[in-house]
């Protein structure tokens, strides 16, 4: 008689890679430490931002260009105290160049793309990473 805790010996029979992890029975390279050390460094990133700029009001100098150009004095706190969108945007680009490692050169800020249409206005992107610089 089987008892419901132990497997029967047909089920093993049948499926002996069941007791294996799911990578090795898949035949993966996974390495989940390579993943989980990019997700700590780019969190890492986001509170070292915090840490920087955590009694600033402003921004000296843009991270990335803007709009094609680096602009001065960011706002990051508004009047009432509160962080603005600002404070946020910029966060994740500094998060994304020291967590995640992308050269400055390949981030851009505030980026208009061109419609199809010759009317329609551009589509404006807060922030994205480009795989040229061209």
């Amino acid at each position: 008689m089987v008892t419901g805790s132990q497997p029967s010996t047909k089920r093993q029979a049948r499926n002996p890679s069941a007791r294996q992890p799911l990578c090795a029975r898949l035949k993966t390279d996974y390495k989940p430490d390579t993943k989980v050390q990019h997700m700590l460094d780019f969190a890492g990133a986001l509170h070292e931002f915090d840490t920087v700029y955590a009694g600033s009001k402003k921004m000296s100098r843009s991270l990335c260009t803007v709009d094609g150009k680096f602009i001065d004095e960011i706002n990051l706190i508004g009047k009432d105290k509160k962080r603005l969108e600002e404070y946020y945007k910029w966060q994740f680009i500094y998060a994304l160049m020291k967590g995640r490692g992308y050269p400055q050169d390949y981030i851009g800020a505030e980026i208009n793309l061109p419609k199809g249409n010759i009317g329609s206005t551009p589509i404006k992107i807060d922030a994205c990473v480009f795989s040229d610089v061209k």
